[in-house]
């Protein structure tokens, strides 16, 4: 046996562990099954409610807005089973815990049954003398000290035990039933159930794979007491025969509880106030109609009229209750005073009170060489890609920052903010310039408390697509054919999901990931493993690809020479 480490010193040994309490065997489970039954009531369909409640495990209740035509099962309507889950449809979430915990506790019992023996519980106890070997050479070795220190006041060290063996189970199902209440979409609520499902599943492969002893159950040389299962205040989820000992990592409870404040301190647009400068049509447009399904109030900006009246048409199908506010307005956005004016029209109807959320999707591109542009075509291409969003976040900042009130800025740039190919001699310079500018807001924004985030998506399909293809080069064509393009509701899932994670530069696809990873320059990370594994591959790929493209544009000279001759832009005699 190995001897104690200096840093463990003996302490008066506690009573022995006694398990769970009488009382405890009775009052835990009760508490579960009353949470998951105030989940189910708290929860039910009231008949005003329509879709809202329903649940993403359940079918019938949309996704989206406009959703696939399914099988017709209206024969089933009166089935005393489809009344019930319609009626309370968070049934179908109990039932979906039920199912992943028994799975768990069953497999974590053949697993307690079969593998626990002599060699399993040496390995383990060596892994957790490893672990504390690890925090003293880390200098972190303070499990120890902090043992001693809540042992001896007992009434905190009861109190912790109390809050360890009842909130792990308990609360989480009390997160999921007001998550669900308050988020009931799929895109936002099943997220979060499966990563809590996937730590469960992850957890049982390390506690299988790599056993670990929690320091109770070492030695007692090592001077470590069970100060959670003494005087009966161990949980009956813990302390049955089928129970694994040997699963001190990773920690549930930990996973658990950050996961869930992680999910409570995510970013959600219900009951916000969402500005969307170019929501009239394409990428705008569908971030309207999801804010708007998500419970937004949501007010769009754009010239066109009457693709405003039609555009709110569409985002009032998008509602998600009678309180939510939707508005539009006709205003251009290509000068400071303009910009202006369109926001403090969008707010007269919200007291005046800044938008919670800016998204400046407005702009367009007309592809070209650069030969063929205008002077007047070179000045929109600014007009349209940079500064239609500029004005529009000053304008919005500094009501912010004058109302003392915490908003998020949303800028809109492009693949080619990031990277450019020939024809986009208007447009890429736009975008690159809104980059500089969102980077630098990120920065000096941080003195306001206002968020700011930059979306890079890749083509899109839509209108906007096809006005392009009427102008494009031959060549731009050619390099960008085997482009992966979203539809606006694809780039729209990818933008909000980005804003969800807190992320500054946001991304659309794995090619726009590289590029983002590779271009980053002093702007945060979005994942420090993640983007280092795009790194290493924008590294080796990069080069190759802009090889290509070289190629490419070289071979395609003569026939851009002929191209110009033809158009009076070159004379070759």
């Amino acid at each position: 046996m190995s001897p104690a480490p200096a840093l463990v010193q003996p302490i008066e040994s506690p009573p022995p562990s006694s398990g769970s309490s009488a009382l405890g065997l009775f009052l835990e489970p009760l508490i579960v099954i009353t949470l998951l039954t105030a989940g189910v009531w708290f929860n039910r369909r009231l008949s005003q409610e329509g879709s809202r409640s329903g649940s993403p495990l359940l079918p019938g209740t949309p996704d989206s807005p406009t959703p696939e035509k399914k099988r017709d099962t209206s024969r089933y309507a009166n089935n005393w089973i489809s009344r019930a889950a319609y009626r309370f449809p968070f049934l179908l979430e109990v039932l979906y815990w039920a199912l992943t915990y028994w799975i768990y506790q069953i497999a974590r019992a053949i697993s307690a049954v079969l593998f626990i023996d002599e060699g399993t519980v040496d390995t383990a106890r060596k892994h957790g003398i490893q672990l504390l070997d690890f925090e003293r050479t880390l200098g972190i070795q303070y499990e120890h000290s902090v043992q001693v220190w809540f042992i001896q006041r007992p009434l905190a060290m009861n109190a912790l035990n109390r809050v360890y063996s009842f909130i792990h189970i308990p609360a989480t199902i009390m997160f999921l039933a007001y998550f669900y209440h308050t988020q009931p979409f799929s895109r936002i609520y099943a997220p979060i159930r499966r990563t809590l499902a996937l730590a469960n599943l992850l957890a049982f492969v390390v506690f299988t794979l790599w056993p670990c002893m929690p320091p109770r159950l070492l030695p007692v040389s090592y001077r470590f007491v069970d100060s959670v299962h003494r005087n009966g205040q161990g949980s009956v989820w813990t302390t049955n025969k089928f129970c694994n000992q040997f699963a001190a990592m990773p920690s549930l409870h930990f996973g658990y509880s950050l996961i869930v404040g992680l999910s409570l301190f995510a970013w959600s647009p219900k009951d916000k106030h969402c500005y969307v400068a170019g929501g009239s049509s394409g990428l705008g447009l569908a971030v309207a109609k999801e804010l708007a399904s998500q419970g937004a109030h949501v007010s769009i900006v754009a010239r066109d009229k009457g693709r405003l009246t039609a555009a709110l048409g569409e985002i009032e199908s998008c509602r998600a209750s009678e309180d939510q506010v939707f508005q539009s307005f006709s205003h251009s956005l290509f000068t400071a005073d303009e910009s202006r004016a369109a926001l403090e029209d969008v707010v007269a109807k919200h007291d005046g009170l800044s938008p919670d959320a800016i998204f400046l999707c407005a702009g367009k591109s007309v592809p070209k060489f650069f030969l063929e542009y205008t002077d007047e075509e070179l000045y929109e291409g600014m007009d349209y890609g940079y500064w239609c969003q500029a004005w529009t976040a000053r304008a919005a900042t500094r009501m912010m920052v004058q109302q003392g009130r915490k908003g998020k800025i949303v800028f809109v740039s492009s693949l080619l903010g990031m990277m450019t190919i020939p024809g986009y001699a208007s447009y890429a310079p736009a975008k690159h310039a809104l980059r500089g500018l969102a980077d630098m807001l990120r920065m000096e924004l941080l003195l306001y408390n206002i968020d700011v985030h930059i979306f890079f998506p890749p083509t899109m399909y839509g209108s906007a697509l096809d006005e392009e293809k009427k102008t494009r080069p031959w060549i731009t064509t050619k390099l960008e054919e085997s482009d992966d393009a979203l539809t606006p509701e694809q780039a729209t899932a990818a933008l909000l999901k980005g804003i969800r994670r807190g992320q500054y530069h946001i991304s659309g696809n794995f090619i726009t990931d590289l590029f983002r990873a590779s271009s980053r320059e002093a702007a945060p990370r979005n994942n420090w493993l993640l983007d280092g594994v795009y790194d290493l591959i924008a590294y080796i790929s990069i080069p190759f690809w802009l090889s290509g493209v070289d190629k490419q544009v070289r071979a395609h000279r003569e026939q851009h020479l002929q191209y110009l001759a033809d158009n009076g832009l070159l004379s070759r005699s």
